[in-house]
């Protein structure tokens, strides 16, 4: 998806309300909306990693439950348990790792975003340049900005529920597995 420069963003757009709210007063709210879609985004995403951080931990306890009580147990589910709970702990920590745009896609992102922050941080972007671009960007910029770190948010909280849905699928087939070898430990291979 290209993205369109804040530059080159057509200010000559009516950004007035049909329903009596003063250009100002609709500024606000816009901006107040996207500061907190943004706000409930990120509190959405930490609650994400907390859930693959809480998976994490109970398939390392089931884990421990397993290793002290291997010898005693089925060898081939023993070992399904194992490849599982690899599963398990790969694609949580895809879920849980950070998202960072590449060196080329970050360096293009203070053209059309300024509220991420790797906008703000990659090369060439220093604290006054910003501070300039900020004290003489338009409110139409400002919105663009928000509304586009937003949607890439929101991007990245899919991708994270997505990837906690399959671990805990596959959480589930370990804790059958984990049942299976709990319960059937006369059938020794």
């Amino acid at each position: 998806m290209a993205q369109e420069n804040l530059e080159n963003l057509s200010l000559e757009v009516d950004i007035g309300s049909t329903e009596g709210l003063s250009v100002d007063q609709l500024t606000r709210s816009r901006i107040q909306f996207l500061l907190g879609q943004n706000s409930n985004i990120v509190r959405q995403s930490q609650f994400a990693d907390a859930k693959a951080g809480t998976l994490l931990a109970i398939v390392g306890v089931l884990t421990l439950i397993v290793a002290n009580q291997q010898t005693e147990m089925n060898t081939y589910l023993v070992a399904t348990h194992f490849l599982v709970t690899i599963g398990i702990v790969a694609v949580c920590l895809v879920a849980i790792l950070p998202r960072v745009p590449s060196r080329k896609d970050a360096a293009a992102m203070p053209k059309t975003d300024l509220f991420s922050w790797p906008s703000l941080s990659g090369e060439g972007f220093d604290a006054a340049s910003y501070a300039s671009v900020m004290r003489t960007s338009e409110a139409s910029q400002l919105v663009m900005s928000l509304a586009k770190s937003n949607v890439a948010k929101a991007r990245i909280l899919n991708r994270k529920y997505s990837l906690l849905r399959r671990a805990l699928f596959l959480a589930f087939v370990d804790l059958i597995a984990l049942l299976a070898l709990l319960a059937a430990p006369a059938f020794v291979v």
